[in-house]
């Protein structure tokens, strides 16, 4: 049986860099503890820090990077 790819949300953002940067930060800095406790699950909890991860690296490509 072939699976159907999960569509793509596509998302174009013009944000300041002040605001990019703290972005950043804030995608590096979200925890475990801090997803789950938003999430109403842990299978929802993952996706949050995956999705937070995937737009660090995104902003990270573009030369938004913290330490």
């Amino acid at each position: 049986m072939h699976e159907e790819p999960e569509p793509l949300a596509i998302i174009l953002l013009d944000l300041p860099m002040p605001q990019a940067y703290a972005l950043a930060q804030l995608c590096k800095r979200l925890s475990w503890t801090d997803a789950r406790g938003m999430a109403v699950d842990d299978d929802e909890a993952r996706a949050m820090l995956s999705a937070c991860n995937m737009l660090r690296a995104s902003l990270g490509a573009r030369g938004i990077t913290v330490r």
